[in-house]
């Protein structure tokens, strides 16, 4: 690599840490933040047991127990951050090994720099790089197995089947599907080294020894496993489910509404116009050649996508984040149509080059601007924002009495306040219909996190017996019906002082009836 790219690399680099960083503490922790911060403040041991309890491997609890889980918001999501614009030279050195014989032309130097950029400017990777889960861990340790894996293919060093190794076991401990895009990866790589000696049995031999190590968590994974087939909080997933996820990868979720179809246009244009004219020129023996760029990223990102569309067909539990590690072949390939144009249907003699880079190159430009308007969106609108309960959390501490209590009709709004208001009196109502009904984010909130709701008549009894005042923070993301006939049965037993509406979030002060 010359001085040149060397500081080209850097640059974008440092270009995904600043939009990574940037407003990374501005927004407000919600249920899943909270939920991986009280889980990690746990001591080791503890933090197994309660993951167990859950649906997630405990890799990501360890290291934010290891990070410390006390801080303002920008200090507990720069793990995230971190991890996510580390993505980007690992996409930049995969690119460039996979395009290394295309090296000597104007495209191939430009694919590996495009596809880094595309990382960078991402809507979806800025969002999980601002949120303190698994999911940007998830997105680099796939990535690296990915990087690793074809790098052994190439030079086929010990050290590289190592990372191969060690990144795919730390992967399969980071997320329960991480499986399903690894076994894609490998699965590309296997055919697109099927003429490379030994490499397909070196291949399950490092393979073998990653689920080796995973062994030890081996049962409690089948139990997990069984937990979220047996109740998940996901839709069934539309037919158009893995086109969208495309967009998804792109875009993210903060496009404006009319700007949506565009971006869905676009996406579409980009996979299946280029795809559909390589073939008809290629034939579709060019899916089974070896050492095609093209097919190793269609494998990687179709196999990933359509494998949980697939499954969720027969359990419901289609979301696009479980297969992050599948949005960076998608970069990657549309660095390649931008950075090489599109193909024509058939050759042109009379023409100099056989390309058409002009739709390209305006497809590029518009998903750049496209993916800086959901950039936007999301560090400045707030109806794309995360819910405002530092806000509520901050404003009730600005009022705060001695005595005073604080009761939540939804977990969603108690996580984050166990966070915000630790050294306040925080309580959960009981009743909530997920509670009784065991599902997977009733097992996250009262199972894993050991949470005992309290029921409406002791938390009455207190307060009028001892003339307190309540808030009530009522916050409709889930449980709708429950939550509003608690709110009815508050109104009725104590007496409205004052409410504030902050972002959707009612925040209600109550004082014990004369």
């Amino acid at each position: 690599m010359s001085a040149k790219e060397r500081v080209a690399v850097l640059g974008v680099t440092l270009l995904a840490f600043a939009l990574r960083l940037y407003h990374l503490g501005d927004q407000s922790l919600w249920y899943d933040d909270a939920h991986s911060l009280l889980i990690g403040e746990k001591d080791p041991a503890s933090i197994i047991v309660a993951i167990a309890r859950d649906t997630m491997p405990p890799l990501h609890y360890l290291l934010l127990h290891v990070w410390g889980v006390r801080g303002d918001d920008f200090y507990l999501r720069f793990p995230s951050a971190f991890f996510s614009a580390l993505c980007v030279p690992l996409v930049y050195s995969l690119s460039r090994t996979l395009f290394k014989d295309s090296q000597s032309s104007s495209y191939g130097r430009a694919i590996p720099l495009l596809a880094a950029l595309i990382t960078a400017l991402s809507p979806f990777q800025v969002y999980f790089a601002q949120e303190t889960r698994m999911y940007s861990l998830l997105a680099c340790l796939t990535l690296l197995a990915a990087v690793s894996l074809v790098r052994a293919g190439w030079d086929g060093r010990l050290r590289w089947w190592a990372v191969y190794s060690l990144s795919t076991v730390l992967a399969l401990y980071t997320h329960s599907l991480a499986g399903l895009v690894l076994f894609s990866v490998a699965l590309a790589a296997a055919l697109y080294f099927r003429d490379t000696k030994s490499f397909a049995r070196r291949l399950v031999l490092w393979t073998v020894i990653s689920l080796l190590a995973l062994a030890p968590w081996g049962l409690v994974l089948g139990q997990q496993s069984a937990r979220v087939l047996g109740s998940f909080w996901a839709g069934q997933p539309p037919v158009v489910a893995p086109i969208a996820t495309l967009y998804v990868f792109l875009y993210g979720a903060s496009l404006p509404g009319y700007l949506v179809p565009l971006g869905l246009f676009l996406s579409v244009s980009a996979a299946v116009l280029p795809l559909y004219i390589w073939l008809r020129r290629s034939g579709l023996q060019v899916l089974i050649r070896p050492k095609q760029p093209e097919t190793f990223l269609l494998l990687w990102a179709g196999l990933s996508i359509m494998g949980l569309y697939l499954i969720s067909l027969l359990r419901p539990l289609y979301l696009e984040r479980v297969i992050i590690g599948a949005s960076f072949p998608w970069y990657i390939g549309l660095a390649l149509l931008i950075s090489k144009g599109l193909p024509s249907p058939s050759p042109m003699p009379w023409a100099a080059v056989d390309t058409h880079r002009w739709p390209a190159a305006l497809l590029g430009i518009a998903s750049g601007i496209l993916a800086l308007v959901g950039l936007w969106d999301w560090y400045f609108i707030p109806a794309y924002a995360k819910p405002p309960l530092k806000e509520a959390a901050a404003y009730i501490t600005g009022n705060w009495q001695n005595g005073d209590t604080v009761l939540h009709s939804s977990d969603g709004s108690y996580l984050p306040f166990q966070v915000y208001l630790s050294t306040r009196n925080n309580l959960l109502l009981y009743g909530d219909p997920e509670y009784f009904e065991g599902t997977t984010r009733a097992r996250s909130t009262y199972g894993a996190l050991g949470i005992e709701p309290v029921k409406m008549e002791d938390v009455m009894g207190n307060v009028r017996a001892r003339g307190q005042r309540l808030w009530l923070v009522f916050a409709l993301d889930h449980s709708h019906d429950f939550q509003r006939e608690a709110a009815q049965q508050v109104d009725r037993m104590l007496n409205l002082v004052e409410e504030r509406n902050i972002g959707g979030i009612l925040v209600r002060l109550y004082e014990a009836g004369g």
